[in-house]
């Protein structure tokens, strides 16, 4: 709601006059009786929304190589005998294998810090959507960070982020789950929103015949062009 000044003043290229600005006290003060077109009313919970991470499992399957084994064995030559000895019991399950390595390590009085863990996952393993779901030492499944997404939840959406992962998620990632510590909430006012109006396409016989007319004044144009090239 606005008037064009008829020369800018710097960057301003418009104002607001009084009976605008009545116009807008009006629809202010009749509230949800004020004109729809130009006013609406709303919740403060109608422009907030959740953020947050969906992440998915991890599945890994064992890929046991002599080329890895030797890499290995370059690290930590304990270690690795120890992972070859796990191999003859375990080699299909990595969470098996990981637990049976670990136990192996303690009755040896060794130490399997992080570095080691990641090696050993890195060297015999590999990322795979028919794998087995990797599990922490909670047994909470670990995340694939290179699958990780991020959604914008309405906070009105009815039955909350339980009910939109089961509605919006789940039905195309199965395994789908939320990391609530990324939680976030936010609000967000758009005006393009709630009062954008498309503008009204035209209609299809005024299209046609607009492009009649356009072929019809260069048809002369384009048949002497052509008759100079001759």
């Amino acid at each position: 709601m606005k008037e064009a000044l008829r020369k800018n003043l710097g960057s301003k290229n418009c104002e607001i006059p009084g009976d605008i600005r009545k116009e807008i006290v009006k629809l202010y003060l009749d509230f949800d009786k004020a004109d729809k077109e130009k006013s609406l009313v709303f919740d403060n919970k109608d422009f907030g929304h959740i953020a947050i991470d969906v992440l998915v499992p991890l599945r890994l399957k064992m890929l046991v190589s002599d080329e890895a084994l030797n890499s290995l064995k370059d690290f930590d030559k304990s270690l690795y005998e120890i992972v070859v000895k796990v191999l003859e019991i375990e080699s299909s399950s990595f969470n098996n294998f990981m637990q049976l390595v670990e136990e192996e390590v303690k009755s040896s009085k060794l130490k399997l810090p992080a570095k080691a863990k990641r090696l050993i996952r890195d060297l015999l393993t590999q990322v795979s959507e028919d794998g087995e779901i990797v599990l922490d030492s909670k047994g909470n499944p670990e995340s694939n960070k290179e699958l990780k997404d991020s959604e914008i939840i309405p906070l009105n959406y009815e039955g909350g982020i339980e009910a939109y992962l089961e509605n919006e998620i789940l039905p195309y990632k199965k395994d789908a789950f939320f990391d609530m510590k990324s939680k976030q909430i936010g609000y967000e006012i758009s005006f393009t929103k709630y009062f954008y109006k498309p503008k009204e396409l035209r209609n299809i016989d005024e299209i046609i015949k607009d492009i009649e007319e356009i072929e019809k004044n260069t048809k002369g144009l384009l048949s002497s062009i052509l008759e100079g090239i001759r």
